[in-house]
């Protein structure tokens, strides 16, 4: 029986294991991948949402007006022994188009939107900020300029009036 023999991580192999921990802990943490995961959970619920649409609506309108239980029966070309099925691509885009059209009006146009209504508010708070600063600096200015003014003068010409008659 062999034994085997522990290999002890020196203090230098262990901080840069902590230092790949660490990266992947930002990374995983990081905002993008956070809503990739929030993507993808979406992504998965209007495509169930579009597929019940799909089912129930689409596929009986298709069977009423050609006759077959859903597109992909319909526009069928045989070639050679293989089968071009024309129906399931089309079905297929229609699934995209339904899916692409929701997430862009339910959920790209209002966010877009709520970004817009902040950036204007955030400029215009920065608008603000900068009126408040230039009037600062004016007044600053100002008083620059009255004391470079009095120091001009000399103590001989100031009029000294006593405190008390």
């Amino acid at each position: 029986m062999k034994k085997l023999k522990a290999k002890v991580k020196t203090g230098e192999e262990i901080q840069k294991i902590g230092k790949i921990l660490a990266g992947f802990r930002d990374f995983a943490l990081r905002g993008n991948v956070i809503e990739l995961a929030v993507g993808v959970a979406i992504g998965g619920a209007f495509t169930a949402l579009v597929n019940a649409l799909v089912n129930s609506v689409v596929n009986p309108l298709v069977a009423a007006l050609f006759g077959k239980s859903d597109m992909s029966g319909i526009f069928i070309l045989d070639i050679n022994g293989s089968r071009i099925l024309f129906g399931a691509f089309f079905s297929a885009v229609l699934n995209f188009v339904i899916i692409a059209a929701a997430l862009y009006f339910f959920i790209v146009l209002p966010i877009n939107k709520l970004v817009e209504i902040t950036n204007a508010r955030s400029d215009a708070e920065e608008a603000e900020k900068v009126v408040v600063t230039e009037d600062s600096a004016s007044e600053e200015d100002l008083l620059r300029e009255i004391r470079d003014l009095l120091k001009a003068q000399s103590p001989k010409k100031l009029i000294k009036q006593p405190l008390h008659k």
